[in-house]
């Protein structure tokens, strides 16, 4: 990467918290970054999804089975009625 194109995307981790590319790497790599200060004190409940193919996405955790993984979303579209469960998103501790 160029360093405008990392400077780029420090300025957007600092700005929004996160920041994720997939760009210019190994197809089977991608890299997510989150801030700490998004934690909250018990940690963080998330899932992630990788969907180049919409009938075959790659999800953790695998117990997910809400509308993070809704085939509509791939697609750029966001329905109205989505509806998430955090319940069975899987959870990073703050081990600060």
């Amino acid at each position: 990467m160029s360093t405008k194109a990392v400077n780029d995307r420090m300025n957007y981790l600092k700005t929004n918290g996160w920041v994720a590319t997939i760009a210019g790497m190994d197809p089977t790599t991608q890299e997510f970054v989150i801030a700490r200060a998004l934690f909250d004190p018990e940690g963080m409940q998330m899932a992630v999804a990788r969907m180049t193919d919409s009938k075959t996405p790659h999800f953790w955790p695998r117990t997910l089975n809400d509308d993070t993984l809704k085939e509509r979303l791939v697609y750029g579209s966001t329905p109205n009625d989505l509806r998430f469960d955090s319940t069975v998103w899987g959870r990073i501790p703050d081990d600060r």
